[in-house]
């Protein structure tokens, strides 16, 4: 896959292109200032953990879903077995400055498992109707779906999700 750095940093960000909405779950709030360190804004001390903020809202879009199929995409820089994830392996699907191993299995059994100790940094139902997107350079995941689908996402209570322009400079720290 080649799309060029620019292409590349939006599909990594938030799945492919042609959604009808986006939208962030910032797991660090945006930063105050252009510029501003990571190391200089923290999450509040009662915020919930990067991974459970990932689960519950994968959770919420993944119950909304019919029966399907489900694909999941790790990054291989965790530096894990990932041929040991659960699911029928689909291979590699490797990106500019990124490679992924690509799972899939039925929707019932990611809701009734979970995602394990590893974030996945795709997931996507068979029908293609959202994509979750999860990068490792950004304080935020995308989410792109249909308007059902960030308004789902939106509304879940004890997450920091904006609705966002895909195509748009989105908030970084440095």
């Amino acid at each position: 896959m080649d799309l060029g750095e620019e292409r590349w940093r939006s599909t990594v960000g938030f799945g492919p292109a042609g959604f009808e909405a986006y939208a962030r779950l910032r797991v660090v709030p945006d930063p105050l200032w252009p510029g501003q360190c990571a190391t200089e804004r923290a999450p509040a001390d009662d915020a919930m953990p990067e991974d459970e903020q990932v689960e519950l809202l994968l959770h919420v879009l993944l119950a909304q879903t019919p029966p399907q199929e489900v694909h999941v995409a790790v990054w291989d820089g965790w530096g894990e077995d990932l041929s040991a994830l659960p699911g029928v392996d689909e291979g590699w699907l490797a990106g500019v400055a990124r490679r992924y191993r690509v799972r899939r299995q039925p929707r019932d059994e990611l809701l009734e498992q979970g995602f394990g100790d590893l974030t996945p940094a795709f997931v996507w139902p068979q029908d293609r109707s959202w994509c979750f997107a999860f990068d490792v350079d950004p304080h935020w995941a995308g989410i792109g779906g249909s308007r059902e689908s960030v308004t789902a996402a939106l509304a879940i209570p004890g997450l920091d999700v904006v609705e966002t322009d895909r195509d748009a400079e989105q908030p970084h720290y440095l």
